[in-house]
């Protein structure tokens, strides 16, 4: 897959935005089209034309399994990718209970995040 990737992100309780913006953008092959703390305005964030979902989170926490519920149920038909800052441990049960697609743990490098958001949107 050649084309940009095109995605929204949702930050779920205390990861790190910066982190996670310079991490996605070193790519360059990943547009990010908005960002979300929390789940305010939710239904119009989750509306927005992408290519994928990714949810970023720190340790697992039910806003994590909640956003990941929300934007399954919205459009089923896109893939969410969880990536996890920290251990997944506990997390990686409910992720994908809740619709995850794939779950990542991070640190992870640029090309390595890529390829699994090209695999899962495949």
């Amino acid at each position: 897959m050649s084309d940009m990737i095109k995605a929204i992100v949702a930050l779920a309780g205390d990861v790190n935005r910066y982190d996670i913006e310079s991490l996605l953008e070193e790519g360059k092959s990943l547009e990010v089209l908005e960002y979300s703390q929390g789940a305010e305005d939710w239904k119009d964030f989750l509306a927005q034309p992408s290519d994928i979902v990714i949810v970023a989170c720190g340790e697992y926490s039910d806003m994590t399994t909640d956003m990941v519920d929300r934007a399954v149920k919205q459009r089923p038909d896109r893939p969410v990718v969880v990536l996890a800052q920290g251990s997944p441990n506990g997390l990686l049960r409910q992720a994908f209970e809740a619709g995850a697609d794939d779950v990542l743990a991070l640190p992870q490098s640029a090309e390595g995040i890529r390829f699994a958001l090209e695999k899962v949107i495949e």
